[in-house]
């Protein structure tokens, strides 16, 4: 089919989807998981979601999550925080670009104003990337569904 004339080739595009990870101790517990198992159902299903868009979009500048950068010592460690409003409430995931289209997530959270729930989230994340560049922290692939 490519040799006939009226097909037009375009180029294979470069683009690879993100890839998301969550933050383990070396004990193998998940953070990350054991928050997400604890929100509802409907928590669930919108986070997934979020990840499952970020994941199909080339830049992260174009994410609809996508937050800032946060301030202060959680800045001197690149972490940023994505946002999503669930049953009346603003969560907050906090993460790092880990290379080439990898994201690790460290923790999540809710906030309203400036006060966080878990309260120390921020600091608990400043932890995590920590210790994941002592290598004291690991990575687990998260599984992101695509039929919830």
């Amino acid at each position: 089919m490519t040799h006939n004339k009226k097909v037009i080739e375009f180029p294979q595009s470069k683009f690879t989807s993100w890839a998301f990870e969550d933050f383990v101790y070396p004990n193998r517990t998940n953070p990350v998981e054991s928050w997400c198992e604890q929100q509802t159902d409907e928590v669930q299903e919108i986070l997934n979601s979020a990840l499952k868009d970020m994941a199909k979009t080339e830049s992260h500048l174009n994410w609809t999550t996508w937050r800032r950068f946060l301030r202060g010592e959680a800045r001197k460690h690149r972490i940023w925080e994505m946002g999503f409003y669930a049953e009346g409430r603003q969560y907050r995931i906090f993460g790092v670009f880990a290379g080439s289209k990898v994201v690790i997530l460290l923790a999540g959270c809710y906030h309203k104003g400036k006060v966080y729930e878990p309260h120390d989230a921020i600091e608990t994340a400043i932890k995590r990337a920590k210790a994941l560049k002592e290598g004291t922290g690991t990575t687990n692939a998260r599984q992101i569904s695509s039929d919830l």
